[in-house]
């Protein structure tokens, strides 16, 4: 069986971040200091790792070691455990992630439905949930993304489906163009 292991990212105050992963843990830190690196730059969004990674003696430490289908409520168990001192996003002390995957709303379709009901893990339900409530949002960044990085124009069924202005398309030609 596959072990995966829960650590600890911490940089002398009191505040912390939980996560998991199968590599090693050095090479772990190595990615979130390189991910965080790409925040500063503007080439991907902010993830509350970087509140702690930011820190130059930002350490990693194992906390366990566990089974791959244990992962999520043993990560969760440990943030539970922390209590507030966890930075993580989604800490179900301070937020309620619980209940922004379990909302019902009532856009969903009977087959969107069925596949975050069949998922096989609570943690996938959740994603599922959410990528179908925020699909519409995250096409239309997409779409500007991909004009600010690549020059490149929506189709106009696009534009219209996701309500781009002209002004929003003139500023990423900008940015494009900088």
């Amino acid at each position: 069986m596959e072990k995966i292991k829960i650590y600890k990212i911490s940089s002398g105050g009191d505040k912390f971040y939980i996560g998991s992963t199968k590599s090693n843990l050095s090479l772990r830190l190595n990615r979130h200091r390189t991910e965080y690196n790409r925040f500063l730059e503007g080439k991907r969004p902010n993830i509350t790792s970087f509140e702690i990674v930011k820190d130059k003696d930002a350490k990693i430490e194992l906390i366990k070691e566990v089974l791959a289908q244990d992962r999520d409520m043993e990560e969760q168990a440990e943030i539970l455990k922390a209590g507030d001192r966890v930075v993580n996003r989604y800490n179900p002390v301070t937020h309620s992630s619980v209940s922004k995957c379990t909302a019902e709303i009532t856009e969903y379709t009977v087959e969107q439905t069925e596949k975050f009901n069949n998922a096989v893990t609570y943690n996938s339900k959740c994603v599922l949930r959410n990528y179908y409530k925020y699909r519409e949002q995250k096409l239309r960044q997409s779409a500007l993304r991909r004009i600010r990085l690549a020059g490149i124009l929506p189709k106009e069924t696009t534009i219209e489906k996701y309500g781009i202005s002209k002004q929003e398309i003139e500023h990423a030609l900008e940015e494009y163009n900088n």
